[in-house]
């Protein structure tokens, strides 16, 4: 299960850099605000990030490392666009990304809170961490 949450990150991650990384004008028009898309897009990636972190002894190491992890790719990402034609960096963007980073650790944390309601929660918990 480990090996299938690294997988699904890895590709995530490389669609989300390649989508902000495209020029603007290859950009189909979309409708909805940039700001909600980067929030969208780092709420999977936080938490994609959690769950493939191995959890530490004291629970909620690897979300911290997930938050500082992703923090730190929002920055980089917002600073190599300014080398991208019809693109710029924002701290704006950075912004939603962190509000993205928070919604997707929120949700890791209670998902994973309701998996050890129940017992087949805890088993699948069990199967799925490092």
């Amino acid at each position: 299960m480990a090996r299938i949450a690294s997988c699904c990150l890895v590709v995530y991650w490389l669609a989300i850099f390649t989508g902000t990384h495209l020029p603007g004008s290859s950009l189909p028009g979309i409708t909805v605000s940039d700001k909600v898309l980067h929030a969208l897009a780092f709420t999977g990636l936080s938490f994609l990030l959690a769950w493939a972190l191995p959890t530490m002894k004291n629970g909620l190491t690897h979300v911290a490392w997930a938050a500082a992890i992703a923090a730190t790719y929002s920055c980089i990402d917002e600073l190599t666009q300014m080398f991208v034609p019809s693109r710029s960096c924002d701290i704006f963007d950075i912004a939603a990304d962190c509000v993205g980073i928070a919604v997707g650790l929120s949700s890791y944390l209670i998902l994973r809170q309701l998996l050890q309601q129940v017992a087949w929660g805890r088993k699948l918990l069990g199967s799925l961490s490092r």
